[in-house]
């Protein structure tokens, strides 16, 4: 598998969870899911927006690709955590500041993901799970389903209005 393969998978997870189309299906939410292939690092950028409410095609989930998972065992590196930290700070400021305001990244590696968050007040780091700072995403996958959901109810509670 390679980056792109692997673009591909997280894309097919994120629709799951953030389904991108209403038809026949009542009381879904509508988002866009975007791939950037064409960056200049070395990994493929997927990116969760809204298209609904006062915020309409604001991104608020980004996914960092990197490589394939045969490939990549460590964690990510702390230039690669930086580059989605610039990345979620230029996609907070897009959006009206705010108390609990938060912006959401992952980056997968290997067969593990690690989730982060960026708070208006600038704050930034990985979420965790007990002491644990990644999740294995077929032993964790109902932890990892469970924060999807959780980034979509707290995304929604605040700009779509009567969600």
């Amino acid at each position: 598998m390679n980056k792109h393969e692997v673009c591909e998978v997280w894309t097919e997870i994120l629709k799951f969870h953030f389904p991108i189309s209403q038809i026949g299906r009542p009381g879904n939410n509508e988002y866009a899911i975007q791939a950037t292939p064409g960056t200049v690092f070395p990994f493929v950028q997927l990116s969760v927006a809204t298209q609904l409410g006062t915020f309409e095609a604001t991104r608020f989930l980004f996914l960092h690709c990197r490589s394939s998972p045969r490939q990549a065992q460590g964690p990510p590196s702390r230039r690669c955590e930086d580059r989605l930290r610039l990345q979620l700070a230029e996609g907070l400021a897009a959006i009206p500041v705010h108390d609990g305001l938060e912006i959401h990244g992952a980056i997968p590696f290997g067969p593990h993901i690690r989730f982060y968050r960026l708070m208006a007040n600038g704050i930034f780091g990985c979420c965790l799970w007990g002491a644990r700072d990644s999740l294995h995403v077929l032993h964790d996958h109902y932890f990892i389903a469970e924060h999807l959901e959780e980034i979509k109810s707290d995304w929604l509670s605040v700009y779509v209005p009567g969600y």
